[in-house]
């Protein structure tokens, strides 16, 4: 079972919602964290950077002018990836404490792979799969 932690807001031009680390950097920007919650963000979103590796590849398509293209393809986190699940309960806490509501997406079926590492994958969804 693959997952992923989204908000309600939707992500322009997709079927699928905005995920914890955009909502996270949504507020961070927004100006309305403490200082020590300011703080504690960046800590993890730091961890995350040194322990996630960054998705090479977000489209199905190798063809000319691939680059271009909006992305159509989603992270998800694989259930082996305790720790990262972990540190992001501690995500899904903080912004619940600035009324942004998370919730959890589970999917067998994630959807056509585009990308996968050991925590986790990035599939373009399959009509029917959750997003």
């Amino acid at each position: 079972m693959f997952i992923r932690f989204v908000t309600q807001k939707p992500i322009a031009g997709s079927r699928a919602r905005e995920g914890n680390f955009a909502a996270a950097y949504d507020l961070k920007r927004s100006g309305h964290l403490t200082s020590a919650d300011e703080d504690y963000l960046t800590e993890l979103l730091e961890w995350f950077k040194q322990n996630l590796p960054i998705p090479t590849w977000f489209n199905r398509t190798t063809s000319k002018g691939y680059y271009r293209r909006a992305t159509t393809g989603i992270a998800r986190f694989k259930p082996s990836a305790a720790t990262h699940l972990e540190k992001i309960e501690e995500f899904v806490q903080l912004l619940d404490r600035y009324e942004v509501r998370c919730e959890i997406v589970k999917s067998k079926r994630p959807g056509y792979l585009i990308y996968e590492d050991d925590a986790q994958v990035v599939a373009e969804p399959f009509r029917d799969s959750s997003t």
